[in-house]
């Protein structure tokens, strides 16, 4: 049986992003590494142990799901970690979610981006997302 501390922490913010973030699954590496602040291959190598480790099952065309055994673990997981959080000035308008850097739609649920009018850095975002969607970034 597989515990908590058979984990590495990258394991784990990946099995707490599927059970977290995308309500169990499916998600794929591209939806998951934005989430997680991890690039596509620890993504990847992440997602492959917790499914040798029976956590995870693959769906064909749809992306990785937690298993029963998974979903238990995970809210072990989330109980002692939380995933990091950007500050920056772009917002999702639809789940909130910060971006430091911009980005015209939101990687996790595909919303609009706004900018936070409070962050210090609001003026140059606004022209910087006015200008991206122009075309002109």
């Amino acid at each position: 049986m597989v515990s908590v501390e058979d984990l590495t922490y990258r394991e784990k913010l990946v099995l707490l992003a599927l059970y977290e973030v995308f309500d169990g699954g499916p998600a794929g590496v591209k939806k998951l590494a934005p989430v997680v602040h991890m690039d596509k291959t620890k993504v990847s190598r992440a997602l492959n142990a917790l499914e040798e480790k029976g956590l995870v099952e693959f769906e064909h065309m749809e992306g990785r799901r937690l298993t029963e055994k998974g979903e238990e673990l995970a809210e072990e997981v989330a109980t002692e970690m939380e995933l990091p959080k950007d500050e920056g000035p772009y917002v999702c308008s639809d789940c909130g979610r910060r971006y430091k850097h911009l980005r015209l739609k939101c990687a996790v649920c595909g919303g609009e981006i706004e900018v936070d009018k409070d962050h210090p850095k609001a003026a140059k975002a606004e022209w910087n997302l006015e200008r991206a969607r122009m075309g002109l970034l």
